[in-house]
């Protein structure tokens, strides 16, 4: 909860914690622990609700290794390994799931996908618009490993039903135009001072897989049909 909080706004302090974000649309005031503790409470609320579909999927991928006698514990809600009946039976497993999904990874892999952007309406701004971030687009897929992105991807679509795209802009990326000098303190009280690069930013984009990925209702096909989806990952400080 504290880290949440940290990320939110860098400060944790009672009049940081009490500040006025929002107002809904009954009037009411929405404060900055009250929009964290609702996310943090979905949050764990989606979780639940999705829990027998993560163990089915955690039960594919050991299907899938090889790992064919074992099964779903209802009542501790993970994988346990099923034991023989009598001490003297031997078993032998043919790993039938294996060659299937490893055929179909190889040939969805054979499929060459472009990146293109379609104009909103008829108006040739919108053609001229499109046409320069198709170009952009195709530009990031040539400069990263988009096919090795693709790959990925496939695999967890096959093994979970679903991976998500996720594009954002990274600051970090791009020309470097200027350089500046960034003052500090150390964990041992001694300042410090470091000269850093300025970049102009460029698109970027990653891989999301199901395990991330928590939308407000399961029984929803289309992401358009969700009203919030909350993403869920393990940040580096």
């Amino acid at each position: 909860m504290k880290i949440l909080s940290s990320l939110f706004s860098g400060k944790e302090d009672a009049e940081e914690e009490n500040r006025l974000i929002d107002v809904d649309e009954e009037g009411k005031q929405l404060y900055k622990q009250d929009i964290i503790q609702f996310v943090v409470e979905e949050l764990e609320k989606r979780k639940r609700e999705r829990s027998p579909l993560e163990q089915q999927w955690t039960l594919n991928a050991n299907f899938l290794s090889g790992n064919q006698y074992c099964d779903i514990n209802p009542y501790r809600g993970d994988i346990e390994q099923l034991e023989p009946v009598y001490d003297w039976l031997e078993r032998e497993t043919f790993n039938r799931i294996a060659p299937l999904i490893e055929t179909r990874i190889a040939n969805l892999k054979k499929i060459n996908h472009i990146m293109k952007v379609k104009p909103r309406t008829n108006e040739l701004d919108d053609y001229a618009k499109a046409e320069v971030s198709t170009a952009i687009l195709r530009h990031t897929q040539s400069v990263s490993d988009f096919e090795g992105k693709n790959n990925t991807m496939i695999a967890w679509n096959e093994l979970c039903g679903n991976c998500f795209w996720l594009s954002w802009w990274d600051k970090d990326k791009g020309e470097e135009y200027a350089r500046e000098t960034i003052v500090g303190v150390d964990a041992d009280g001694k300042e410090y001072k470091k000269e850093v690069a300025v970049y102009s930013g460029d698109l970027d984009y990653g891989l999301l897989t199901a395990y991330e990925v928590y939308p407000e209702s399961i029984f929803k096909q289309g992401v358009d049909g969700q009203r919030s989806i909350i993403i869920e990952q393990v940040k580096t400080v």
